[in-house]
């Protein structure tokens, strides 16, 4: 059903004497101005928080795969019984690199992919948050 039933009491406003109701009731130029720039705003917010999001679910599950496979490949090998020979080669498994000043390793690849994980969090809350308020 659409419109107005007939058993509605409609009362219509009347405007104040030397007073703009337009702008006042938020439905003038500076009310539809205003209403855009909060919308261009939230807009703007909620697709920086979607692409961070959108980033950090790429990476999370990469870089725990690779920090936890890393891991095991270093202390599987540190703990193997094997010729002397092949013993040299396995003892040459890196346990860190240095990568343009930044410390990659087991450890930190693993904290960088739960951290991840926590900013998807942050991200879909805040984007729920936003979604509800607006």
């Amino acid at each position: 059903m659409s419109g107005i039933s007939t058993g509605e009491d409609i009362r219509f406003r009347r405007r104040p004497e030397g007073g703009d109701a337009e702008a006042e009731d938020g439905h003038g130029l500076l009310g539809i101005l205003g209403r855009t720039a909060r919308i261009t705003l939230w807009g703007l917010v909620t697709f920086a928080l979607t692409f961070l999001e959108q980033i950090a679910e790429i990476l999370a599950p990469l870089l725990l795969v690779a920090g936890i496979a890393w891991w095991l490949v270093v202390h599987v090998t540190a703990g193997l019984h094997v010729d002397p020979m092949v013993q040299g080669i396995l003892e040459q498994v890196p346990t860190r690199y240095w990568v343009g000043g930044y410390n990659l390793s087991p450890s930190s690849l693993i904290t960088n992919g739960v951290l991840a994980v926590a900013v998807v969090a942050a991200c879909r809350t805040l984007t729920g948050i936003i979604a509800k308020e607006s």
